[in-house]
């Protein structure tokens, strides 16, 4: 199952989608979003994928990361600077409002 939902074409062809949808719905009416995958692996990979459609800047990943994970070490945050990217997520009048304010949650246990 797992080799499916990570397959390339399917995670471009979901990330359209997702990108499409919210300039089309989601992002006239103000509200934010976020996709929720089934892995860590996964979240990065829809990251890379969403950043071709929306602006690099508009999307962010928020994920725990376990000690000696190094290739998620881009993604390590303290509470602090989480906290701190979810309150963007929060307020409507933070300079994301017209992006995807914030896109993936993965993996939170």
């Amino acid at each position: 199952m797992t080799v499916l939902l990570k397959a390339p074409e399917r995670i471009a062809a979901v990330c359209q989608n997702i990108a499409q949808h919210f300039q089309e719905k989601v992002q006239p009416q103000g509200f934010g979003a976020q996709v929720v995958t089934i892995d860590r692996e996964s979240c990065v990979l829809y990251k890379q994928e969403l950043d071709k459609h929306l602006p690099p800047e508009a999307s962010d990943i928020v994920m725990l990361i376990n000690s000696g994970e190094t290739e998620y070490a881009d993604y390590r945050r303290d509470r602090d600077a989480e906290e701190k990217l979810l309150d963007r997520f929060r307020f409507p009048d933070d300079p994301l409002k017209d992006h995807y304010r914030h896109c993936e949650a993965s993996h939170r246990l």
